[in-house]
């Protein structure tokens, strides 16, 4: 997961918890939509899928106060037709090339718009071998490769953040998700006083002339392209280890690059150590870390957020959520990563699912809600925004990480699919058998669903068509009525957007009576759904979907012989302006409410006067409230107010 968007912070009690923010139709799409994955982002080369690469040395020399680089890069590749004349790769046409060598001998090569067309003197066949050098050098101006000086480390440091077409800024290669290299060496020379944090396994560190050092890292592990990374500075090293039960006592290096000024690891020692508890857990849900042979691993540098380059992560702080997050990309986006950008959800929806799963494991339960309750929320500001990319918004790469939808409404949807699947065992069985199958390789969010479909024996079609492809969210009231033991519900539904119309996912329904709680379960199939149940006692307060499973604009529930225009009222809060928004019929107009917290406390009284009403929330405490009518004494809706 690429985070350079925007953060939100919400402050929880006792933690801070960061949140992470990096138009289909209602069907699936056609499967002609993956004949074109080059396309993802801008138009490639078509000849770049004419081989499939193995292995990419890139072997520069940099620092860590500028972004000037000098080296070369080999790919090694198995060509894949007959009649194969010309080698392309991507590389930014701001950087200088001086020369190309295929298979030791010198090429022609022609460098524009960034791509390498590299053209062979002998034709090469189907099933041969070919490698290719490439030697360059310039400063890198674009997205790729960043240096700057942080006065909170009082350190200059670069690093590398190629997601997601941004591989080409630094070094030339292949920016096709499905094709992995089954190895990749990054070797970087850096002056005597700095230190590289890169991918997979530090194997050597060769002194040479000019007070300079040269790391040589390498990982053995397929990775895909935006993976590979560096990063520059003055690091001090701090390594712990991982103990997941699987390897029976063997341990995980975690290796931490971290910038040791104002005694920083005495300030964050605690919160990196929690590293080695996430992967154990990570390990116990999703199966045993996928780098285990290598290692996992933190590098920071002086950006917003954080970048799950593949067992080497880039990252601003320790965070928890962001930690959690970081780390679980290994597992969604690393080890399995999107088919095309379309299906971003496989990284960005289960990398932050895993954030709500790390709060809910370390800090209970009451984070855990908090912090669904508030991507619910985020999310509803798209109303229109579905979790699948569009095609035509392919070359849009905020589109691609809109925190609302990405990651956001995509980990909510999983939760959502967890509700629907009802049984945990069953789910994380699903999880685990979805990265083995794909493991090392690429993705749909289909695929994904094929797997839990498999497993569970449920049938996910509505789920996907409705919340994956679809658009938006319902909007639920209820109307209801009592007669002795008998509880007559109507359901209403409707949606924020046009696809679907109807959303038939399971909703659950609390009960309260003075007598017992009683839940139950609607399955609507249409606006409007009609039922009955048995209750013991006199029914005092019905809640919409409780336990939050559902992003869901749930607002009203009405006794049927009370004020019945009540069902007509919808109310959003807007975090952004901090204000509750009612839209009433003007039949509600002078009709006084009262908003009360989780205590029962009277906060605030107001009267609607328009059919909007806009009430400032600036000054409430984070939370969650009630608004009460004062002619009915029912529950309107409640909100949840965030910082």
């Amino acid at each position: 997961m690429r985070k350079v968007m925007p953060l939100i912070y919400i402050t929880l009690a006792i933690i801070c918890v960061q949140c992470n923010a990096q138009e289909p139709k209602e069907e699936q799409p056609e499967k002609s939509v993956f004949e074109f994955l080059n396309r993802d982002l801008y138009n490639q080369n078509s000849k770049i899928n004419d081989y499939d690469v193995h292995f990419y040395h890139i072997n520069l020399e940099a620092t860590n106060t500028n972004t000037y680089i000098n080296g070369y890069a080999t790919t090694e590749a198995t060509i894949l037709k007959d009649n194969f004349r010309e080698f392309i790769l991507e590389l930014s046409s701001k950087l200088s090339v001086s020369k190309v060598i295929v298979d030791g001998n010198n090429s022609s090569f022609a460098h524009k718009d960034n791509t390498i067309e590299i053209t062979l003197t002998t034709e090469r066949h189907k099933g041969d071998r070919i490698k290719v050098q490439v030697y360059y050098s310039g400063t890198v101006t674009e997205a790729g490769y960043s240096s700057a000086y942080s006065s909170s480390f009082n350190a200059h440091i670069s690093w590398t953040l190629s997601e997601a077409i941004h591989a080409r800024d630094w070094w030339p290669c292949k920016q096709v998700l499905s094709d992995k290299a089954d190895s990749t060496f990054i070797y970087i020379t850096v002056p005597n006083d700095l230190k590289v944090a890169s991918n997979g396994l530090l194997k050597k560190v060769i002194t040479k002339s000019g007070n300079k050092k040269e790391y040589q890292w390498e990982t053995r592990y397929p990775m895909n392209y935006y993976l590979a990374s560096m990063a520059i500075s003055n690091y001090d090293e701090y390594t712990i280890y991982a103990k997941p039960a699987q390897l029976n006592g063997e341990s995980i290096p975690i290796q931490n690059f971290i910038l040791n000024k104002n005694n920083y690891l005495s300030q964050h020692k605690k919160a990196i150590d929690k590293t080695a508890e996430l992967i154990n857990f990570f390990s116990d849900k999703f199966g045993l870390y996928p780098f285990y042979k290598e290692k996992y691993g933190n590098a920071l540098a002086y950006f917003g957020g954080g970048m799950e380059h593949q067992t080497m992560t880039t990252i601003k702080n320790f965070n928890f959520t962001l930690n959690a997050h970081e780390l679980a990309h290994q597992w969604f986006g690393n080890h399995v990563t999107c088919k095309s950008w379309q299906d971003i959800w496989i990284n960005e929806g289960f990398a932050s699912y895993a954030e709500y799963m790390a709060l809910h494991h370390f800090y209970g339960e009451n984070f855990s809600k908090d912090w669904m309750i508030y991507a619910q929320e985020y999310a509803m500001e798209k109303p229109n925004g579905s979790v699948f990319i569009p095609f035509e918004e392919l070359t849009n790469e905020v589109r691609i990480f809109n925190g609302q939808l990405s990651y956001k409404k995509g980990a909510a949807i999983i939760h959502t699919m967890r509700w629907i699947i009802n049984d945990d065992s069953k789910f994380f069985e699903s999880l685990r058998t979805f990265l083995n199958r794909y493991g090392n390789s690429v993705a749909s969010g289909q695929d994904l669903i094929d797997v839990v479909e498999e497993i569970t024996g449920k049938d996910l079609n509505n789920f996907i068509n409705e919340w994956y492809y679809g658009k938006g969210y319902p909007k639920y009231s209820i109307n209801w009525s009592q007669n002795s033991s008998t509880l007559k519900l109507t359901l209403n539904q409707t949606s924020s957007s046009d696809t679907p119309k109807v959303f038939t996912t399971p909703v659950e329904i609390l009960i309260k009576t003075d007598r017992e709680n009683k839940y139950v379960i609607i399955e609507p199939q249409s606006a409007s759904t009609e039922t009955s149940f048995q209750v013991t006692g006199n029914v005092k307060e019905i809640t919409i979907d409780p336990n939050n499973y559902i992003i869901d604009g749930k607002s009203t529930t009405h006794q049927k012989d009370q004020n019945r225009d009540s069902s007509k009222i919808s109310m959003f809060y807007s975090k952004r302006m901090q204000t509750v928004k009612m839209i009433a019929p003007e039949s509600l107009n002078g009709s006084s409410y009262t908003i009360i917290n989780t205590h029962g406390k009277s906060i605030k009284h107001f009267t609607i006067n328009n059919t909007r009403t806009d009430i400032n929330c600036s000054s409430f405490s984070p939370g969650v409230y009630v608004i009460i009518s004062n002619k009915t004494g029912l529950n309107i809706g409640k909100f949840i107010t965030v910082r």
